[in-house]
């Protein structure tokens, strides 16, 4: 803490850590400048700051997790102190505030800003509500549904955003203490009021979920309810606060939170920079090599698009055109920041013009000899130290990198689709893979904003291996007397946002039977077919042709039960010797979890998968498993693990698959 004599102001700087949690020492810390500034006449007021990016992201997650965040003085004693201070705080906000952090300046007698400040409530995402007064004061700041709004989607906005607010008296420079102090003094001087102190606006809350989650139930108790005083308000959010933390829903979304986290570390190995990573090599401009080419874009990274015709790179350039006219049209950008983003990609059809990039990636067709050619002219033309990436979604990875000379630069990464909005990005490790190559890899996804999960060589990876046994179980079930419908609607009501039937007619049915003739090829007497098979057969590979596992009208992209399907499946299982019965939809559910679960012990096993929370994060982020349930593994870890290994004993002995399949 320092004092400035000229504006009578003691300065109370949070200097923690990288992101000034409020841990049990930076409490003491901020009460004891209080103390001070209490003590002292010659102290008017204080500023409270931050010295880092960070006012303070919040609660210390470590001491929630080991149950001490509660340790002397906690976080309401910090803000009762703040509050009954005689000498008026002011809350200097610059960086981000979050969480507790946001709530502990929300606790402050006023709010300077400067202008790239950010706030953010975002627990909602870990499953919980702001639990030291969030939900009381915010509402009297903004207003109860700009504050339900905010605290629903767990998003960070500009503090700037609020300014002639009750929550930001001022917008001042940065880095700029005199002027900030010069402010401070006269806000001060004006008059201050704390926000617990504001009366609540009157009016409905009128914001309302996507879906009801236990979330969005518990704020609706909270925000905008008329309380008997201020203190009856906090005694509620705090017991709806407990309440909701052992809830399964908060404890599964706390898990992929932490996976995620613990995702995008290697074990053994110091995180690298992408900074030298700022030319990038696309070669591929179809959809997928469009996606990442925005992505990179997006990011300030200038991409050369290769292509081998004029065509191909006319449809792409229409692509990434429309994709930023609808960015401007929705207000996401400016015009200026559109054009320079298309200014940062380059067409051509000559792979030397990517004799000076950093990186390439290659997403040409799924096919060995496309690729393996492609591959070789990328080597043959970029620098010696250029990383060389494949796109590749199954191919083995280890036979590609013999493809490339220096194949210790060679990587895998395999973005999903659309790869400039899917966060995940599974990075994949070959036999060649160097330590540096694998840690600038992952660097380069982080600086995307996207998640890197280490996998290994192997069929699939981690995702698309596991999604392969998903889509076993899935038409196990149809073999044995389920209908397509019954199945959808029974993981719908799971959490995933599609059944795996309407998510197979999204992507198109194609792609899943041509990775099953390509299994079956590369491993003779092996049968790998599915009924799926027969719609592809037919020419029903989902709504782009119109029909797939269900019908769709003329421009509709929700499909239709068709009888037709249901016929073909009485004859699949009268041809196969199936004998049909009924399903519950907790058995689908069973089955469909069971087979992702024992597949993702499988991959733990091999080694493929770095972590059980690493497999977590990549069906949450990749194939739509709901947050709020955490995971496959974590499915299997809650179920508890000889309770699982004893359905897939029963699984394996009631299948139309081989027993080996259930298991692990």
């Amino acid at each position: 803490m320092e004092f400035d004599a000229i504006h009578h102001c003691l300065v109370l700087t949070m200097d923690h850590g990288k992101v000034n949690a409020l841990s049990q020492p930076l409490r003491q810390h901020l009460c004891d400048g209080l103390q001070e500034a209490g003590r002292r006449e010659d102290v008017q007021w204080v500023l409270l700051r931050g010295k880092s990016d960070f006012f303070s992201a919040g609660a210390d997650l470590a001491e929630v997790s080991a149950g001490t965040a509660n340790a002397a003085p906690s976080v309401a004693s910090v803000l009762q102190a703040i509050e009954q201070s005689t000498k008026p705080v002011v809350a200097l906000l610059d960086g981000q505030a979050l969480g507790g952090g946001f709530e502990l300046a929300m606790a402050c007698h006023a709010r300077m800003a400067t202008p790239s400040a950010k706030v953010g409530l975002p627990e909602s995402k870990i499953g919980l509500i702001p639990g030291a007064g969030g939900t009381q004061r915010l509402p009297r700041a903004i207003g109860v549904n700009k504050a339900m709004d905010l605290m629903l989607s767990g998003t960070t906005v500009f503090a700037k955003s609020f300014e002639g607010t009750p929550l930001v008296q001022k917008i001042v420079p940065e880095n700029d203490l005199v002027t900030v102090l010069s402010a401070g003094q006269a806000v001060v001087s004006q008059g201050v009021q704390l926000l617990r102190d504001l009366s609540l606006p009157m009016g409905e809350v009128t914001v309302q979920p996507k879906k009801a989650t236990d979330v969005s139930r518990a704020l609706r108790e909270l925000v905008g309810v008329q309380f008997p005083d201020f203190e009856a308000g906090l005694t509620k959010e705090y017991a709806t606060f407990c309440a909701l933390r052992e809830m399964p829903s908060s404890r599964a979304l706390r898990h992929i939170f932490a996976s995620e986290q613990r995702a995008a570390k290697i074990d053994g190995l110091e995180p690298a920079s992408a900074g030298d990573l700022r030319h990038i090599g696309m070669v591929g401009a179809g959809t997928m090599g469009m996606g990442i080419a925005i992505a990179m874009a997006d990011s300030g990274r200038t991409v050369h698009v290769v292509d081998r015709t004029e065509e191909a790179l006319a449809r792409a350039r229409k692509q990434i055109d429309q994709h930023y006219a609808a960015q401007v049209k929705k207000g996401r950008l400016t015009s200026t920041q559109a054009q320079s983003r298309l200014e940062h990609v380059q067409f051509s059809t000559r792979t030397s013009d990517l004799m000076s990039v950093d990186l390439v990636i290659e997403a040409v067709f799924e096919d060995y000899g496309v690729k393996e050619t492609v591959l070789a002219d990328i080597a043959a033309t970029v620098r010696s130290d250029a990383i060389i990436a494949t796109n590749t979604s199954a191919l083995d990875a280890n036979r590609l990198a013999k493809a490339v000379t220096h194949p210790q630069r060679f990587v895998g990464l395999h973005f999903f689709s659309p790869a400039n909005i899917m966060r995940l990005v599974e990075v994949v490790r070959c036999d060649s893979t160097s330590d540096a190559t694998l840690a600038r890899s992952f660097a380069l996804v982080r600086a995307l904003g996207k998640l890197p999960v280490l996998a290994g060589v192997c069929d699939g990876f981690i995702g698309n291996r596991m999604y392969a046994k998903y889509n076993a179980a899935a038409n196990d079930v149809i073999n044995m007397g389920a209908g397509p419908e019954q199945v959808d609607k029974a993981l719908e009501r799971y959490g995933f946002a599609m059944g795996i039937f309407r998510v197979g007619d999204l992507a198109g049915l194609e792609l899943s039977w041509a990775g099953r003739k390509r299994r079956a090829q590369e491993n003779p007497g092996v049968d790998f077919s599915v009924f799926t098979d027969r719609l592809c057969e037919a020419g029903r590979y989902g709504q782009k042709t119109g029909a797939g596992w269900y019908r769709y009208e003329e421009g509709a992209r929700i499909g239709l039960p068709d009888p037709v399907v249901g016929s073909m499946i009485d004859q699949w299982r009268k041809e196969r010797g199936y004998s049909p019965r009924s399903f519950t939809d907790e058995e689908i559910v069973e089955r469909c979890l069971g087979a992702l679960a024992a597949e993702g012990k499988r991959l733990l096993d091999e080694g493929i998968a770095q972590r059980m929370s690493d497999i977590d994060a990549v069906y949450v982020n990749g194939y739509g498993f709901p947050r709020e349930r955490g995971g496959p593994l974590y499915y299997a870890t809650e179920l508890g693990l000889e309770r699982l290994d004893a359905q897939l004993r029963i699984f394996s002995m009631d299948t139309t698959l081989p027993r080996e399949f259930w298991l692990p």
